[in-house]
């Protein structure tokens, strides 16, 4: 037979959960939210649904230009 656990295991079991939605629960938001219309921000109730943002980072605008830039002084600093 399976012992019965403590309450202190219930406990900590609903501190770990709310844990993990603290740390998950931004990034799951903003994902939901990049699906909004072009006229969408990172608000609620959405304003349409598109993937019009996702086509502008197919595009290449949704990157900076000074990624290699960036990139080549990060290498230089550790020299």
């Amino acid at each position: 037979m399976r012992e019965k656990r403590s309450p202190s295991f219930y406990w900590l079991a609903a501190l770990f959960a709310l844990f993990v939605l603290f740390l998950y629960g931004p990034m799951i938001t903003i994902l939901i939210l990049s699906f909004q219309g072009p006229d969408g921000g990172l608000t609620f109730p959405m304003n349409g649904v598109s993937l019009h943002w996702f086509a502008k980072l197919w595009e290449g605008l949704g990157l900076s230009i000074s990624g290699p830039h960036s990139a080549a002084r990060c290498v230089s600093a550790w020299w």
